[in-house]
């Protein structure tokens, strides 16, 4: 059972996100919350159930896991379950991610064996999993965004400011960049105001969504086209 706060995490490769998903799911039956593997289709508090067909929730991407098991759900489905039950007594791959970095995962927690391994070894930070390199990269990248945000904050870069600047880079009405409109304008407003918000001001795309009356995958999917703006020449945030 998890004591912890959720936390998502950042993974490197293919193997990590898979295990992660295993040791989630398996949680509650190595727990003894429940009896076996079948009975995590009743267990409610866990993604299983989504995965499994069950019920569906807004904010879980089952399509990313089962994507990796077969491109049909049912067989995929049928090949998810059969991953659980093989890691039942611990697969080579989690004894490694779990000594490496996850030994206080059920505690809400990672630790970490920072100077312990060589370049070429798992390593962990709290959020990341991966090789010492990629977790060093994800830091620094995560370091200059925060000076950036910083930067951005300091210089009078509020929330209304934004949204004022994208509605003005568009020729619209502020009132015009919130809700579903359709036209190509409010579109183009709305996709930078959500990346300018999320990722250059740090806003959390539920904020944002309730900003702009949209729903919280729709901000997600704006940020994404508001990046794709700005890498095909369109006006970046301080331009």
């Amino acid at each position: 059972m998890f004591q912890g706060r959720y936390q998502s995490i950042l993974c490197e490769k293919e193997t990590y996100l898979l295990e992660l998903v295993r040791y989630v799911h398996l949680n509650p039956f190595k727990s003894g919350i429940v009896e076996s593997v079948e009975d995590l289709d009743k267990y409610r508090w866990t993604g299983h159930r989504s995965l499994m067909g069950l019920n569906e929730v807004p904010w879980q991407v089952t399509d990313e896991v089962l994507g990796r098991f077969g491109t049909r759900a049912g067989n995929a489905r049928v090949r998810y379950v059969e991953f659980l039950k093989a890691g039942l007594k611990g697969s080579a791959n989690e004894l490694e991610i779990m000594g490496q970095g996850m030994k206080r995962l059920s505690a809400g927690g990672w630790e970490s064996d920072h100077g312990k391994a060589d370049s070429s070894d798992t390593y962990a930070d709290e959020r990341i999993a991966g090789s010492r390199e990629f977790v060093e990269r994800v830091l620094k990248e995560v370091g200059e965004r925060e000076r950036w945000r910083s930067k951005m904050v300091s210089k009078g870069w509020t929330v209304e400011r934004v949204i004022e600047r994208a509605a003005k880079m568009a020729g619209i009405k502020i009132a015009e960049i919130k809700g579903s409109g359709k036209r190509p304008v409010q579109c183009k407003a709305r996709y930078m105001a959500c990346k300018w918000l999320v990722v250059d001001l740090g806003k959390s795309e539920v904020e944002v969504a309730g900003l702009l009356g949209i729903t919280q995958p729709g901000v997600s999917a704006c940020v994404r086209k508001g990046q794709e703006l700005e890498k095909n020449g369109g006006s970046r945030f301080e331009d």
